[in-house]
């Protein structure tokens, strides 16, 4: 197989729930399925995000300024600009992190985060609530 094709058998699961769909040097492309969080805090981060709603609905906060989007609806989100999301009815959304989020090293932060929050651990079938 190629460097540069990415089959389903070896897309990896991300420490965040997420599925890594593929990484490049300058851009992540990373998927999250069936999906739900409530208003988690405003971040921000290091790189741009760019997102889209392929299924499903989901308000995108960004400057404080909520935006509702639906299926087919996308994003975007600058470096360093304050966002949260809420996504409270399953929903699948794809997001594109330049550079990508894991050289950034924000989603080991997190993961750090959902871990020292005890060994409270949600049941499988629902993601810690760090998206983006």
């Amino acid at each position: 197989m190629s460097d540069h094709v990415l089959r389903g058998e070896n897309i990896e699961h991300g420490p965040l729930g997420d599925l890594q769909l593929a990484q490049g040097e300058a851009v992540g492309l990373r998927i999250w399925r069936d999906y739900t969080t409530s208003e988690k805090a405003a971040r921000t981060r290091p790189y741009e995000i760019v997102g889209h709603a392929s299924m499903g609905e989901m308000t995108v906060i960004i400057d404080r300024h909520p935006e509702e989007l639906v299926e087919g609806g996308s994003f975007v989100i600058p470096p360093n600009t304050s966002h949260s999301y809420r996504i409270p009815i399953k929903a699948t959304v794809i997001e594109a992190t330049a550079p990508p989020a894991r050289v950034a090293g924000t989603d080991l932060i997190d993961m750090e985060r959902v871990t020292a929050r005890g060994k409270q651990s949600q049941p499988l079938s629902r993601q810690p609530d760090v998206m983006g």
